[in-house]
């Protein structure tokens, strides 16, 4: 029998699930308003099993209490329970939960945004090409941080899910001016206008990201995302341009080391922590490695880490609270 909270966290799963799959439906004119919809349920549900899990599987810990007026007009000295209409409590509101919790300010902010996003869509149709464009980058910052959470909270990892939005539209315009918005009602203005200041909001150093920016670029020719050499058999070796090299493995060991050395408690630079760096490095899609001169693959490489290596690194270490 499945745990409370981990019913619930599977309930918030599927729900975050069902809003990629209706955000990537082909010809679905309603995809950013059931997006919202249903992500903002996900956070609410995740929040809820994150609650539950603290209070040692206690539900009553998401009931709101109340100290009910006696006959004489004094309070009761006994809590009860607010009850609905249906006579089932009452259960605390997500941005009840956003207070209580110990919450990332760029996540409090990202989850405030789409759930504005969430209010203004059960009143009417967000259409412009300039709220789909903005809505991405807050979807797909939302889906990154859902992601880092759920491994951070429950050490659940997600890896077997493709949570990707498809950022692709063939008709959108590449610059947007106040002409856009002529004819668009005002409350989609000030929607827009208001996830523009949230976006300012953001701090620097956090994990979290209030919203991202997606670029989709067009090439003529598919080879054209690598470049290549000959080996001295006539084999082809393809390798990465240095910008895409960059992407995929951003930090040099100095960056990656200060990062582990501030993200968990119980890390000792040992023999033992040798053997765990060595055992991540065999795998490329964690480590790559640079060539001063790529195309001839000559020189002493330097190793270059991908952001995923701290996920391994956090199933052998102790996250600091």
């Amino acid at each position: 029998m499945k745990s409370r909270h981990a019913s619930l966290l599977d309930k918030s799963l599927q729900a975050a699930l069902s809003a990629i799959e209706l955000y990537n439906k082909p010809n679905f004119s309603y995809r950013e308003e059931s997006f919202s919809i249903l992500m903002v349920n996900a956070w609410e549900l995740l929040l809820k099993a994150k609650k539950i899990k603290d209070n040692n599987g206690r539900v009553n810990a998401l009931y709101i209490g109340e100290y009910k007026k006696k006959r004489n007009g004094e309070k009761s000295k006994k809590l009860t329970y607010k009850t609905n209409r249906t006579g089932n409590y009452h259960t605390v509101s997500i941005f009840d939960l956003l207070s209580a919790l110990d919450i990332d300010s760029n996540l409090k902010v990202q989850i405030e945004t789409l759930i504005e996003i969430r209010d203004s869509a059960v009143h009417y149709m967000n259409s412009t090409k300039l709220f789909e464009k903005e809505f991405l980058g807050v979807a797909t910052a939302s889906l990154k941080s859902y992601e880092i959470t759920l491994q951070d909270w429950f050490n659940k990892s997600i890896s077997d899910y493709d949570l990707s939005l498809i950022p692709l539209s063939f008709n959108a315009p590449d610059v947007f001016n106040i002409e856009t918005l002529k004819n668009a009602p005002q409350a989609h203005k000030t929607l827009l206008e208001y996830i523009l200041k949230q976006r300012s909001k953001g701090v620097m150093g956090s994990e979290h990201s209030i919203s991202l920016i997606v670029e989709v670029k067009y090439k003529k020719n598919a080879d054209a995302s690598n470049s290549y050499s000959f080996s001295k058999d006539g084999t082809p070796i393809f390798y990465d341009s240095e910008d895409e090299f960059k992407n995929k493995y951003p930090w040099d060991w100095s960056t990656l080391r200060e990062k582990i050395k501030n993200r968990y408690s119980d890390l000792l630079i040992n023999k033992e922590f040798w053997a765990v760096k060595g055992g991540l490095e065999s795998d490329d899609k964690l480590v790559g490695e640079w060539y001063p001169d790529p195309t001839k693959r000559t020189g002493t490489p330097k190793k270059f880490y991908s952001t995923n290596i701290l996920k391994e690194f956090d199933k052998h270490y102790t996250k600091k609270v």
